[in-house]
């Protein structure tokens, strides 16, 4: 199964035992990369299985800083998504993502220190990683090999 994610402005893939940078593997320049990448980038978010009318989306947050804020709140008004889990190291960040996120009407928000427990769950089928840079690549990666779009 292929995974796809955007990380630090670069399209990275994943095949199941490697993670391949396209930028490098296309051997083009920026710029012409993210011009020709937008619509790759764009169904990159298309889940790994087919979904009906019905179906939701579950979202779980990585990184519960200011960066998120805008996310849950985004996330929170589109139709047939759930957000379902939320992680942080400090505890004031999530706790203000989770007062956001019951703002919003999201309700049963589980809550986790550590990324990787929340990774662990199979019902969800979205990561949004908003941790700081230095941060970035473990959770994304960790995602794409757990089957997660990111």
């Amino acid at each position: 199964m292929i995974r796809n994610a955007l990380l630090y402005g670069q399209f990275f893939s994943y095949n199941g035992t490697q993670v391949v940078d396209l930028h490098k593997e296309a051997g083009m320049e920026r710029r012409t990369f993210l011009k020709h990448g937008a619509a790759a980038a764009a169904f990159s978010t298309i889940p790994g299985k087919v979904l009906g009318a019905n179906d939701l989306l579950r979202v779980g947050f990585v990184g519960c800083g200011r960066v998120s804020n805008r996310h849950v709140k985004e996330f929170s008004v589109q139709p047939n998504v759930e957000i379902v889990a939320m992680c942080d190291v400090y505890e004031p960040n999530l706790n203000r993502r989770m007062k956001t996120a019951s703002d919003c009407g999201c309700t049963n928000v589980q809550t986790y220190h550590d990324y990787r427990k929340l990774l662990e769950r199979k019902d969800i089928d979205i990561i949004v990683n908003s941790t700081p840079d230095h941060w970035h690549a473990l959770p994304t990666i960790e995602a794409c090999q757990l089957g997660k779009d990111v």
